[in-house]
């Protein structure tokens, strides 16, 4: 149609271009964990997460996750959220959960699983998990609730 009166664009937004969300407007980018044994899930979620400007650090396994985790918190810049997957080999995402509260970790931890029926999130939640996201993650509710319960923290 038409398009008299309708204001030309000169240059595209630096964010939101591609259909992601704003980067967080925080002089430092968000450290998230991500506890992710898959690789093809891997690339997936550092993606969409380093194109919402926050940064990622890739963990193979629970054990991984729980040490990476703790070596954060001991050099004073634990990372904001860790993203746990609760299907992984070596040390799994509910015990590698219950092992870091137990050890004193306060940051939000968000559960990725496989498993959707209705007493997994209840599991994931029990195991310490501060909430849940059931694979094929969505990616624009993955990064708004990365930002939510980051946000207390940032």
């Amino acid at each position: 149609g038409p398009i008299d009166g309708v204001p030309m664009v000169s240059a595209l937004p630096k964010s939101g271009a591609s259909g992601d969300a704003p980067a967080p407007q925080a002089s430092v980018p968000l450290r998230v964990l991500l506890a992710e044994d898959g690789e093809d899930n891997q690339r997936l979620l550092v993606h969409h997460l380093s194109r919402a400007g926050m940064t990622v650090t890739v963990a193979v396994n629970g054990r991984e996750a729980l040490d990476l985790a703790l070596a954060s918190a001991r050099t004073g810049r634990p990372f904001d959220v860790v993203l746990m997957d609760m299907q992984m080999p070596e040390l799994d995402g509910y015990e590698a959960t219950a092992r870091l509260r137990t050890e004193g970790w306060k940051a939000p931890i968000i559960a990725l699983t496989a498993h959707a029926m209705s007493g997994d999130r209840q599991r994931c939640l029990e195991a310490g998990c501060d909430d849940y996201l059931a694979k094929p993650i969505d990616r624009d509710r993955l990064i708004e609730l990365v930002r939510r319960v980051a946000a207390p923290r940032a």
